[in-house]
């Protein structure tokens, strides 16, 4: 074969190793581009998605100061129920000390009405010694009749007066004993109105126990509640932390991967620019076969530093590709994450919501058994 022929097949095989080049150069182009365009749609999907929780992050914190004010004012409320506890236990001390009072007056009445009893018999012993007064009456007839001297006179007298006198005692005791009738029906009403107020006053205060003990548990579940959703806050602002350092890399990979594909490409065309200048000088040589040789030589020297550094850029775009691919699923990862706390911040959004509106209900009650007070 001649020198010339030797060269055109050398140059064929050259054309040959370009265009496989290429293809690859090509077909890991495409691959790049589809895989950074899946990437930056990504990247961009959860950029959104920190972006959403963020904002529930920030509903989160807000509902963290709104339960601490709601503790606040359970608090508040707890104490005010305390207070009129204590208020209601000294009111039932008062009235059942009254009451004691009134008990023992009772007792002291119902004595003495025992006594004027004993009296009214005693006053109906006296009336008995009156109606033996017509005997009297009949011997002072009689002695007016025979006009008998002073001393009779004298004795009459005093029996008149006597007579009087027990009369007027016993319509006085008539009186008194009515008097601590009265007295003693006053006292049993009034035993019977202390009693009854004393039983509503201690259901009062049952009620008051329970809905203290009800607040006490109210206020024990709100700090709970305000304990999880400040460790779920921690949780989110820690997933977001991580997200953010991993958005971070993974731009700053898909920098290194650009950078690497346009260093690449830059190559590529060095290598079909030198291709074509060895074609140019092939033809221009002619039969110069030392210049061609040399030529040859150079640009098959060019293309294999050329090859070398291709596979170099092959290679380091394939490491890059794997730490993409790792922080794909350290994204996915995070993603997954974030979702699931994202769910769990809502859930905390709809269970504060209705805590919420059962407390107000019960504020609302207890400040209207509160006002009747």
């Amino acid at each position: 074969m001649s020198e010339s022929g030797q060269l055109k097949e050398s140059h064929t095989e050259k054309d040959k190793e370009l265009l496989g080049l290429r293809d690859i150069h090509e077909t890991h182009q495409r691959e790049s581009s589809t895989q950074l365009r899946d990437l930056e749609a990504q990247l961009k999907s959860s950029e959104q998605r920190v972006s959403d929780l963020s904002e529930s992050l920030k509903i989160a914190e807000e509902e963290n100061k709104s339960m601490s004010t709601k503790i606040s004012d359970t608090s508040g409320e707890l104490e005010r129920v305390q207070i009129t506890l204590q208020e209601l236990t000294v009111e039932s001390s008062k009235l059942k000390e009254k009451l004691a009072e009134k008990e023992a007056e009772l007792l002291h009445l119902t004595e003495k009405e025992s006594k004027s009893q004993l009296q009214i018999k005693e006053l109906e012993a006296t009336d008995k010694e009156k109606q033996s007064s017509s005997t009297v009456e009949s011997l002072t007839a009689e002695i007016d009749g025979l006009r008998a001297g002073d001393s009779v006179s004298a004795q009459k007298e005093e029996l008149e007066k006597v007579m009087e006198s027990k009369g007027d005692e016993a319509s006085m005791q008539i009186k008194e004993i009515l008097q601590m009738q009265d007295k003693i029906n006053k006292a049993s009403a009034d035993t019977v109105a202390l009693t009854e107020q004393i039983n509503n006053m201690q259901h009062e205060l049952e009620s008051l126990q329970v809905k203290k003990s009800e607040v006490e548990s109210e206020l024990d579940r709100e700090k709970q509640e305000k304990s999880d959703l400040s460790n779920q806050i921690i949780d989110v602002k820690k997933a977001l932390v991580e997200q953010e350092a991993a958005y971070n890399t993974l731009g700053e990979e898909l920098r290194q991967i650009k950078v690497l594909l346009k260093e690449r490409e830059e190559a590529l065309n060095k290598l079909t620019e030198d291709h074509k200048e060895a074609q140019r000088l092939l033809e221009e040589t002619g039969n110069e076969v030392s210049s061609r040789d040399s030529a040859i030589a150079g640009h098959e020297e060019t293309m294999e530093r050329l090859r070398n550094e291709l596979e170099v850029k092959g290679e380091e775009i394939e490491t890059l590709m794997e730490k993409i691919s790792n922080i794909e699923v350290k994204l996915r990862l995070s993603n997954q994450k974030l979702r699931v706390t994202e769910q769990v911040l809502t859930e905390k959004e709809e269970a504060f919501r209705r805590e919420e509106a059962k407390h107000l209900e019960e504020q609302a009650v207890l400040e209207k058994s509160l006002k009747r007070k």
